[in-house]
């Protein structure tokens, strides 16, 4: 089964922005009916619907660019304490001072 990515989810979420906001300017504006603000919203209307989508899309792609550089640096740690783990496993001398009499 195919799943969708993560990009055309989001832009099906955006999707139901168009409509949502047609529906409050609706409210805000009684004189104009929510069909016409919905399918022929004047040109400030579009633009600021783009410009929200945009804004929204570039939160999207900062957020995700964020999260696999915060997943690479803790792969980078995690190898990295498995190599110290190892050293001091596998070292011949005791790295650290071990009390025999106890």
């Amino acid at each position: 089964m195919q799943t969708l990515s993560p990009t055309v989810i989001f832009y099906f979420k955006m999707l139901f922005f168009w409509p949502l906001d047609a529906f409050i300017d609706s409210l805000l504006y009684p004189n104009n009916s929510f069909a016409i603000l919905l399918l022929e919203p004047p040109i400030e209307e579009r633009m600021f619907r783009v410009a929200v989508q945009l804004v929204f899309f570039l939160c999207y792609k900062i957020v995700r660019f964020k999260n696999k550089s915060i997943r690479a640096s803790e792969l980078n740690v995690r190898r990295l304490a498995d190599d110290l783990t190892a050293l001091i496993d596998t070292a011949n001398a005791p790295i650290f001072g071990i009390d025999t009499a106890g």
